[in-house]
């Protein structure tokens, strides 16, 4: 999505903001929306998703969530230093992107 705030951080926001984002349904047959974000477990870990969600112009829809991992912790520390999760992966493995 052009333009898109930071990714949210929790599932249901996650779920939210795709289903949210119709990207004008009304004119095509089906939308395909994709959102990634992480979701902070009770013990502190930081996992890794997305959800993909199809709607149709008729009103039908679906939502899923794509595999999920953990992050690991020198990933979890820059994220939660406010570093956006992508710079992050480029500073911990020396990769651009």
């Amino acid at each position: 999505r052009g333009g898109a705030p930071t990714p949210p951080r929790f599932c249901l926001e996650e779920r939210r903001a795709t289903r949210a984002d119709d990207g004008g349904v009304a004119d095509c047959e089906y939308f395909v929306g994709l959102e990634g974000g992480l979701v902070e477990e009770a013990n502190g870990d930081l996992l890794c998703c997305a959800w993909i969600a199809v709607l149709t112009s008729d009103g039908a829809s679906n939502c899923a969530r794509t595999a999920t991992f953990t992050l690991p912790p020198a990933l979890s520390s820059l994220v939660r230093k406010g570093i956006e999760l992508g710079r992050a992966d480029d500073i911990v493995h020396g990769t651009v992107n």
